[in-house]
């Protein structure tokens, strides 16, 4: 098995709250976006890169290649057009909303 990239967690008094991702596999996340106010991982299918790598259900997208995706400077256009980038690899830092980021400016997504 071919290695599909690595995932870097940060924590805060004992909870998550931050995990940057990296696909190093080219094709499809194998994630599923929710468009609105914030761009939220709302499925992941299973054996993807990103259920490989632990890609929870609720994430936020804060940051693609380390460039800022709130909705003060990216539309959803934007975040959708930086996770189909094919060169790899792929950095992806996702909030965790369960530790109350519901406030943080985000963009939301599609399909990818």
């Amino acid at each position: 098995m071919r290695d599909c990239g690595a995932r870097e967690t940060r924590f805060l008094h004992g909870a998550e709250t931050m995990s940057q991702v990296t696909f190093a596999e080219p094709g499809e996340l194998g994630l599923t976006f929710k468009s609105g106010e914030l761009v939220e991982v709302i499925d992941v299918r299973p054996g993807s890169q990103g259920d490989r790598l632990g890609v929870q259900k609720g994430w936020l997208i804060e940051r693609v290649n380390d460039r800022p995706m709130d909705s003060r400077s990216r539309t959803f256009k934007d975040v959708t057009a930086a996770l189909k980038d094919p060169s790899r690899p792929l950095r992806i830092q996702f909030a965790l909303q369960s530790f109350g980021v519901d406030s943080w400016e985000t963009l939301q997504g599609g399909w990818l």
